[in-house]
């Protein structure tokens, strides 16, 4: 029922997500499965019905990707072009495009406490987002806490919400981690996390491989009793760290 339900309402999403207007001006944003696999898990654990969950993960993660659309918006110089500023203008225009979406749908469950939590997450994120721009002196440490409240404040506030407490620390690990992944990848030119490891000694790759390593090793010690389903996600997350190791091992990159 899980991969179903998740399925459809991804396509219940791609749906909402397709407006004529931004549609030939901004890329349809990525939905991230991940993330409705989690919300899912918490709702299912919390005991929501199916209708429940289908009418409530719909709106957290719109929100999400308004959030996450924000994110490409750079503060602009006056050399930049007329369309590059444009671009940026659609781009607000769509994550606020995707935040009235969020606001209008779970007005209709008439959820007060529900909508309190999300606004919640929603406030802790663009927090840490100040605090990653304008603070140039952090510690390793505090860019990782950084980083888990942009990435899973809102997850992190539904769980709370929702009392399932090891379901949020298992989030907050899953998508630091992912973070961490794509960062030692280079799968994201553009992060704005990218930077803050290139300046600490010892060179960018040493670090993440001990901070990815510490991290596996705490959610290979969480998964007891979690959803199925995000346990294989899980140990699917798990086991790519070392495969791509494994082949820049091969290829002479390591």
């Amino acid at each position: 029922m899980c991969r179903e339900t998740l399925n459809e309402l991804r396509k219940r999403m791609n749906k909402r997500l397709d407006h004529p207007a931004l549609r030939h001006a901004v890329p349809v944003p990525e939905i991230d499965e991940d993330r409705m696999l989690f919300l899912y898990a918490m709702m299912k654990e919390a005991n929501f019905t199916e209708e429940d969950t289908r009418t409530y993960i719909v709106p957290v993660m719109l929100v999400q990707l308004a959030m996450d659309t924000h994110e490409f918006v750079r503060p602009q110089s006056k050399e930049i072009s007329n369309n590059d500023r444009e671009q940026q203008q659609m781009t607000v225009l769509a994550g606020d495009f995707y935040s009235g979406m969020y606001y209008r749908l779970l007005s209709y469950t008439g959820d007060i406490n529900f909508i309190r939590a999300v606004s919640q997450g929603v406030k802790v994120i663009n927090e840490a987002k100040v605090k990653l721009y304008e603070e140039t002196s952090q510690t390793v440490e505090q860019v990782l806490d950084v980083i888990v409240h942009i990435e899973t404040s809102i997850l992190g506030s539904v769980a709370e919400f929702l009392q399932t407490p090891s379901l949020k620390m298992i989030a907050e690990d899953f998508f630091l981690l992912k973070r961490l992944i794509k960062t030692r990848q280079k799968n994201e030119h553009a992060s704005p996390f990218a930077f803050l490891f290139e300046q600490n000694p010892g060179g960018e790759g040493r670090f993440l491989d001990r901070a990815i390593e510490k991290i596996q090793g705490r959610l290979e010690k969480a998964l007891s009793g979690v959803h199925e389903e995000v346990r294989e996600r899980v140990h699917d997350l798990i086991s790519q760290p070392h495969e791509q190791q494994q082949r820049y091992i091969e290829e002479g990159l390591s």
